[in-house]
């Protein structure tokens, strides 16, 4: 059952995520429109537009993982569960959020390249166990791990093609 709570914890939700993505994507803008653009890239990789259509799609689906498994009621059975999820969600999220910083202002490639790794570990994690409390949140992470493994690819390539 959707609470008054539920409701009000949904567009918070919800729209906080996109805010946060926006904001570093407007703060790593220079590294992108800098030596990004000259950078030598895979034949797969997508228009800059479509950058910001899909992360903006992961990010409200990042919203609804949050909305689902903030909203479910601590009890005895599933509150460890339920605490451990957010932490790891809130620690992939910061990750997230710092490998732009890593790869498009720092440059440090490779270092992206394997934070890419460790992100994609944690999101198959956050899918595994949160099946077990919620499938409809764990299935709104699978885009997500899916873009990871692109991403993984189009980094590697870059970075290869880079040093």
């Amino acid at each position: 059952m959707i609470t008054r709570r539920d409701l009000f914890l949904l567009p918070a939700c919800i729209l906080s995520l996109p805010l946060l993505g926006a904001l570093v994507g407007f703060a790593t803008r220079p590294g992108v429109d800098g030596w990004y653009q000259t950078a030598v890239k895979s034949a797969l990789t997508p228009p800059d537009y479509v950058f910001g259509i899909v992360w903006s799609t992961l990010y409200l689906l990042m919203g609804f993982y949050l909305w689902r498994i903030v909203r479910r009621t601590p009890d005895d059975s599933g509150d460890d569960s339920r605490r451990f999820l957010l932490r790891l969600f809130i620690a992939q999220l910061i990750a997230n959020l710092a490998w732009s910083f890593i790869f498009f202002q720092m440059q440090a490639l490779w270092l992206a390249v394997a934070w890419i790794v460790g992100l994609i570990t944690a999101v198959g994690v956050l899918i595994k166990q949160t099946y077990k409390l919620d499938r409809w949140a764990a299935l709104a992470l699978v885009p997500l791990f899916a873009w990871m493994c692109f991403a993984l690819y189009l980094s590697t390539f870059v970075a290869w093609h880079f040093t």
